[in-house]
């Protein structure tokens, strides 16, 4: 953890629990009074409960920077998703929770929060919108027209557009093509040339009904075309048509990317799966090498697992391997990898450590598990939890060697008896 650096603005934050629970969790952080020279650090921590205002301008001077959202308010979601934040975490999360999401963006530099609501289904939910318009007469019917559905903020030409876009949330955007500083056409492509825009629709509005200004648009993201003049109701649905499509396509956008995370995560335990482990033992090895840096495997494996749930069940069995990940996610530092391997089976991939430091983790890990007490489930006098571990450290050939060789370490900490450490040594390869 002290090899991460976090920032939380605004300086306020440092009154709540939450940033206590990651004082307590040993991370250093340092309070931010400004979000200038921040290049530094790997992750800023934003309490969005504490900011006043509008967000717009704000995410913009942090698009190119790594962001994560702590808030009690369920819009923070809706700002993640339209600011390109890249993730929200809850001030009521433990500790445990933070710290896999640091993990998540410092070591993979990518995280997507976990949702357990979903958006309002209705269409009538109020929306923000800007609508680049230079006839007041236009603008009013809209205006009048669409109150009913959100707020409504306007701007006469596309100086002003430009500068509504930075200072308000906007969730759909109606654009005249014939605007007294320029063509709309331009502001549009614009538009979808900024990441920050690529979910908000954009209804074109324009007196010119040819075929090519409308292919056009189209071509450069429009989202519908509305002739001048209109019916006001064709306006009206098909304004809340596109509200309802942003909205679909926010949640099932959210829920991909959530998806992505889970697919790393093995679902008893909550650590890594044996997919993530192998992937990042590829690129730590590489990046290993090429920084001079030691790596090391612990490759672990619950003693007598069979017998153990033979005599108590699988849901007995299963709390046990949770307990065990517990530990080991415990004794790990922020910076390595632990995983569920498989089955009974675990494993941790540690960065820069000695062939001492490595030894030291592996065994305090295999003591926890000797000692814990673990939930009873009748009397386990006859099948205690115990684990082996087995330890190799770099250099390696390749990354399938490193793990042969853990795997080796292992296969002789059973033989000799169980319950205990092996670090591969090569004399001691039959």
């Amino acid at each position: 953890m002290k090899n991460i650096r976090l920032g939380i603005y605004p300086e306020t934050s440092v009154v709540t629990p939450f940033y206590k629970e990651l004082l307590l969790g040993g991370y250093a952080i340092q309070p931010l009074t400004e979000l200038k020279n921040t290049g530094d650090l790997d992750l800023i921590i934003i309490d969005l409960d504490l900011l006043l205002g509008d967000l717009g301008e704000l995410f913009l001077v942090l698009q190119s920077r790594p962001v994560v959202l702590v808030a009690e308010k369920g819009e923070a979601i809706q700002y993640a998703a339209e600011w390109g934040v890249m993730g929200v975490v809850g001030k009521d999360w433990a500790f445990k929770d933070l710290q896999l999401v640091i993990d998540f963006f410092v070591v993979k530099n990518k995280f997507f929060p976990r949702r357990d609501f979903v958006f309002e289904k209705t269409a009538e939910a109020p929306i923000s919108i800007l609508l680049v318009e230079d006839d007041y007469l236009t603008a009013g019917l809209v205006k009048d027209s669409l109150a009913q559905i959100g707020e409504l903020y306007h701007a006469l030409n596309i100086a002003e557009a430009r500068k509504m876009l930075v200072e308000q949330k906007c969730d759909l955007i109606i654009l005249d093509l014939f605007l007294p500083d320029g063509n709309g056409l331009d502001l549009l492509q614009e538009i979808k040339n900024n990441p920050f825009f690529e979910l908000v629709p954009v209804l074109v509005l324009s007196v010119n009904d040819g075929l090519k200004d409308k292919l056009k648009a189209f071509e450069l993201g429009a989202s519908d075309y509305l002739t001048k003049p209109f019916h006001i109701l064709e306006l009206i649905a098909r304004v809340r048509a596109l509200s309802r499509g942003k909205q679909k396509q926010e949640v099932l956008l959210c829920n991909l990317k959530q998806m992505s995370v889970l697919a790393e995560i093995d679902g008893l335990t909550g650590l890594y799966n044996h997919r993530f482990f192998a992937d990042h033992l590829r690129y730590r090895f590489h990046l290993a090498n090429e920084q001079n840096v030691p790596l090391a495997i612990l490759m672990m494996d619950v003693d007598d697992f069979k017998q153990y749930n033979d005599s108590y069940g699988h849901l007995a069995g299963d709390q046990v391997l949770k307990e065990i990940g517990s530990i080991i996610s415990t004794l790990v530092r922020g910076e390595d990898v632990p995983a569920r391997y498989g089955g009974e089976e675990f494993a941790a991939l540690l960065w820069n450590v000695n062939e001492k430091q490595a030894l030291m983790v592996a065994e305090r890990i295999r003591q926890s598990v000797n000692t814990k007490l673990f939930p009873s489930y009748g009397d386990q006098a006859d099948h205690p939890i115990t684990i082996s571990i087995g330890v190799v450290i770099s250099p390696a050939a390749s990354p399938t060697e490193l793990l042969n060789k853990a795997d080796e370490a292992l296969y002789r900490a059973k033989q000799k008896g169980k319950n205990q450490v092996e670090i591969w040594l090569e004399e001691a390869v039959d």
